[in-house]
């Protein structure tokens, strides 16, 4: 029988065995390596899932919200256009029932009124151009008032459904800072005004986008952007209709 000194290239037994003892700690300690880091995975994976259901969650609640709005914008332009013949109605009621001397003295106290309120406003304060609408439009309601009311005059015999006069253009505008829309008038025919004479009839500090509602072939009801302040503004329905905003 030959020696075991005998056979270099062999190992004994015991050294066999602790051999495989050693690949044996070593490939579990690798399976303990893999399952942390299958664990580690699975975690960071249930983590970005509960962040793309909260993604998810949030985006419909925008598109919810954004949805509310249009529908509350389409509201507030039905009425504003529906609205305009009670107007109409109301203020031939208010014609009859008041003389041209509570017309001035009514403008009196209006005007007063609005002075005393430029007082807490800075001149480059947006407000004071707020001011400046209400002034004029209720220095234009007296005055119509005022002639509507007297005595033989063609405005008081007129329908409250006559059409506007050609010549002057209503334009109805929009604010990021206002609820309702603002609404005023240009001495011009719609497709004579200009962006220019919007801007004079805006006429506040800073920098803005002016987007106008116009009809597209293709499209239907569009919003169409205009900065050449040379450019012709579209008109819908007679009138002519602007979202402004700030840059």
């Amino acid at each position: 029988m030959p020696s075991l000194t005998n056979l270099p290239n062999r190992l004994l037994p015991s050294e066999h065995t602790t051999a495989l003892l050693i690949d044996l700690r070593r490939a579990k300690q690798e399976c303990l390596s893999l399952e942390g880091s299958k664990a580690g995975l699975q975690s960071r994976l249930a983590e970005q899932e509960a962040n793309i259901g909260q993604l998810k969650a949030n985006l419909l609640r925008t598109t919810l919200a954004k949805q509310s709005l249009e529908g509350e914008k389409k509201e507030l332009l039905r009425k504003l256009e529906e609205g305009q013949g009670e107007q109409a109605r109301d203020d031939e009621a208010r014609r009859s029932s008041l003389s041209s001397v509570h017309y001035t003295e009514e403008l009196a106290v209006a005007r007063d009124a609005i002075a005393n309120l430029r007082v807490s406003f800075s001149e480059a304060d947006p407000n004071q151009h707020i001011l400046d609408t209400l002034e004029q439009c209720v220095s234009v309601i007296v005055e119509k008032l005022g002639e509507q009311s007297k005595p033989g005059s063609r405005a008081a015999t007129v329908e409250t459904n006559t059409a506007p006069s050609p010549t002057t253009t209503k334009v109805v505008y929009f604010t990021p800072r206002s609820v309702t829309p603002f609404m005023s008038s240009l001495p011009r025919a719609v497709g004579q005004v200009t962006l220019r004479d919007f801007k004079q009839l805006f006429d506040r500090p800073g920098f803005f986008r002016y987007h106008f509602k116009t009809m597209d072939k293709e499209f239907g009801m569009v919003k169409e952007e205009i900065a050449d302040d040379d450019q012709l503004l579209p008109g819908v329905e007679g009138k002519i209709v602007v979202w402004v905003e700030e840059e």
